[in-house]
């Protein structure tokens, strides 16, 4: 394992990361406009 495939390993996993968090983050952002709707 050089240097260059664990560097290589550390952002596959980060942007895997971040695209899991972000589609949670529009999942919550998404149910609470709804929610927000619901009230007013």
């Amino acid at each position: 394992m050089t240097l260059e495939n664990n560097v290589k390993k550390y952002v596959e996993n980060n942007v895997l990361e971040s695209q899991t968090y972000k589609r949670l983050n529009i999942k919550a952002y998404n149910i609470y406009i709804k929610g927000k709707n619901k009230i007013s």
